[in-house]
Formats: C-alpha cells, structure tokens, sequence
C-alpha cells in the first residue's frame, strides 16, 4: 500500500512545461542579465520538465552567457 502511495507522488520524468520560466529565461538573456543563465539551467537541470523544453532552457542559457558578454564589453 505505501509502495502505491510513493508510486503516486513521484513526479513523472518530462511531464511539466516550462513555459513561464522560459519566458523569463530569455527575457533575461536578451536583456543581458545572469539570470537568464541561472533560469535557463535550473530548467535544464530539473528531469520534470519537458526534455524539449529543457533543450530550449539550455539554448537560453548558452544565449544569456553570450549576451552577458556583449553587454560587458559595450557598457566598459
């Protein structure tokens, strides 16, 4: 009986959208924030999420790194 009840509260793999937070995620990128880098990989990190949901939070990531860089280099 307990086994069914863990069974039952165990979050499926690839089950959640990320939408919201991907939103964010590359909002953040574009606005050349480090956020985007750390939303974009606790998404891509989390197995709950949709994989190809995770696959975009790590594009946005990669994104956000880059645009972190380019604001650096313009505002300096």
């Amino acid at each position: 009986m307990n086994e069914e009840i863990n069974k039952q509260n165990e979050v499926q793999e690839g089950t959640e959208s990320a939408t919201g937070i991907l939103i964010a995620t590359y909002i953040f990128a574009f606005l050349g924030g480090l956020l985007g880098v750390v939303l974009g990989i606790v998404v891509f990190k989390n197995k709950k999420y949709l994989p190809s949901h995770r696959k975009l939070a790590l594009l946005g990531a990669i994104l956000a790194a880059i645009s972190f860089g380019v604001w650096s280099v313009i505002v300096a």
